[in-house]
């Protein structure tokens, strides 16, 4: 028994520091995929709202430049009306 006693501890010393190292690894992959993710996460929506921003100013400007030919027409047809 005294030869396998060695081999055994040899063995379960072994396990528990891969073990050991494993849990690290994945801590490591954890920490890692949650700031990678975070700063991918931010990256995507700030690529969003800026996108959807510029589309609201270009709807915006549509809409002022719709007023402004509006207000126009009406002043032209106003002038017209008050030649006659």
């Amino acid at each position: 028994m005294k030869i396998l006693k060695p081999f055994y501890e040899l063995i379960k010393s072994e396990t528990t520091m891969m073990r050991t190292a494993s849990q690290k690894w994945g801590y490591i992959r954890i920490m890692a995929g949650t700031i990678f993710g975070g700063i991918l996460g931010f990256y995507v929506m700030h690529r969003l709202e800026t996108n959807y921003k510029e589309k609201m100013n270009e709807r915006l400007r549509d809409y002022e430049a719709e007023l402004k030919r509006k207000k126009d027409e009406r002043l032209n047809e106003l002038e017209d009306s008050s030649r006659f």
